[in-house]
């Protein structure tokens, strides 16, 4: 009887280890899907720096940088609460969509940090100033908590 009790936790560890690796995939998939644009731009930017090594000003990144904004801002607006009201549906339970939205919301935020941080601390030299400065970190974090669907009543749960 004691080898049933053995089998059956190490069967809830194994479970519980593969339910967290789907989660922690599930967040990753999601964060770098949405993020995908900042991504892309520093990518891009680092490339570019690496090529320019003649002291131009890169005055061409400023668009290309606010565009890369309003991609990842739209892509919050779409994705987050698409993804929540698939959770939704699969899930049917608030406490376990707030459970797997944490990560998502915080993890979103990173992101926006670490590009924020590497566009403000590029090479002044090469950059042109910009004319409209870039989102603080604060409202970025603001905007990702407005765009999530309103939990669902209690009784409809």
């Amino acid at each position: 009887m004691a080898k049933v009790v053995s089998i059956s936790v190490d069967t809830r560890r194994e479970i519980d280890l593969e339910i967290q690796r789907v989660c922690e995939e599930f967040t990753a998939d999601t964060v770098r899907s949405i993020a995908e644009p900042l991504s892309t731009f520093l990518i891009k930017l680092s490339t570019r720096r690496a090529a320019d090594n003649d002291g131009q000003s890169q005055q061409h990144q400023i668009p290309a940088l606010m565009q890369a904004i309003d991609q990842f801002k739209e892509a919050i607006s779409e994705r987050l609460p698409y993804v929540q009201t698939k959770m939704r549906e699969y899930i049917n339970d608030a406490k376990m969509e707030d459970i797997l939205l944490g990560p998502i919301h915080v993890h979103l935020v990173d992101e926006y940090r670490q590009f924020h941080h590497a566009v403000a601390t590029a090479d002044a030299a090469k950059m042109e100033p910009l004319t409209t400065p870039l989102p603080e970190i604060d409202a970025i974090a603001q905007f990702i908590a407005q765009h999530r669907v309103a939990p669902l009543p209690e009784d409809m749960v």
